[in-house]
Order: C-alpha cells, then sequence, then structure tokens
C-alpha cells in the first residue's frame, strides 16, 4: 500500500552541523561553501585518527551529506576524501 502525501521530492540529506572550532577559524559571516571546505579538512584528519575501520566508516557516514554536496560543489576535494577513506582502509586492513 502506498500513501500519497502530494511531496515527490525525498527528504533532504542529513548535512553534519560544523564544528564550532571550525566556524571560530572562518571569517564571520563564512558561506556554507566555505564551512564545507574547511569541513573536509577535519574530516579528512578524522579519518586518520581511529584505529578501526568500523569506526572511519561510521565518520564517513556521520558527515555523508556535508562529503555528498562537495562532489557538486568541489568534485576535487570530494575525490580527496575518498582517497584519503581507501588509503586508511589499505592501512588498517
Amino acid at each position: 500500500m502506498i500513501i500519497d502525501t502530494g511531496h515527490n521530492e525525498p527528504p533532504p540529506p542529513f548535512i553534519s552541523p560544523p564544528y564550532d572550532h571550525v566556524c571560530d577559524m572562518l571569517p564571520p559571516g563564512a558561506t556554507e561553501e566555505q564551512i564545507d571546505l574547511a569541513m573536509a579538512h577535519v574530516i579528512m584528519g578524522e579519518m586518520r585518527e581511529p584505529k578501526t575501520m568500523k569506526t572511519v566508516r561510521k565518520k564517513m557516514i556521520y558527515h555523508w551529506g556535508r562529503i555528498a554536496r562537495l562532489a557538486e560543489t568541489h568534485p576535487d576535494v570530494f575525490d580527496a576524501i575518498l582517497s584519503e577513506y581507501a588509503e586508511r582502509a589499505s592501512e588498517i586492513s
């Protein structure tokens, strides 16, 4: 059974909230794009910390909405995050 609610679009993806210390490093009134780029570097750094792939995956999944946005706005940064993930996977495995 399908219930038609009149909404044909999927809900927006979860975007992880930016970390306070990242926002503090940016100029006042930073754009979402600036926040995404700064957060990308933090996310890549976070992937280097865990000792298990389970934890690395959790970090990737938690930030996926923000990472996915980068695929459209900054594909090179998106690719760098995926490369960091792959590198970490090869180190841990």
